[in-house]
């Protein structure tokens, strides 16, 4: 079974593991290593990329050609927010980050983010907030715990 995620700290090692996890994928239909029932999946399933948009939640498929650009622009893009994070007062750090999930039929997630550490003063509204929240609405905080 192959169920797997990768996190991934820079552009580089980010289009790596792309090109790592696609190759993983072509080389299981002849690993003598796997059960037949595994290889036969292997040969069944395409390798798909996938991402979830963030605006519609729509569920995408990409080619390894655009995937590389998507990979290749978010770093960028995630750059730039990074800057503009460590320029407010609000936070102490953001660290960017792409993941890869593949499941064991080929289908590989990707998904981009910036891991935010928030200031002690942003939590301390954070937390007086979600205080106030549990004390006006306690029913829907029961039900949680």
């Amino acid at each position: 079974m192959i169920d797997k995620e990768y996190t991934e700290l820079n552009k580089a090692d980010s289009l790596n593991r792309l090109a790592f996890l696609a190759q993983l994928w072509k080389d299981r239909a002849n690993d003598e290593s796997l059960d037949t029932y595994e290889r036969r999946r292997a040969e069944e399933y395409p390798f798909t990329i996938c991402i979830i948009t963030s605006g519609d939640l729509a569920s995408l498929e990409l080619s390894m050609t655009k995937a590389k650009q998507l990979i290749r622009e978010s770093w960028h893009r995630m750059e730039r927010e990074v800057e503009q994070y460590e320029e407010s007062e609000n936070w102490v750090s953001a660290v960017p980050t792409m993941s890869f999930s593949l499941s064991m039929y080929g289908l590989m997630w990707l998904s981009a983010r910036l891991d935010k550490t928030p200031s002690p003063e942003l939590q301390a509204k954070w937390d007086a907030i979600e205080a106030t929240r549990r004390e006006q609405f306690p029913t829907i905080y029961e039900e949680e715990e």
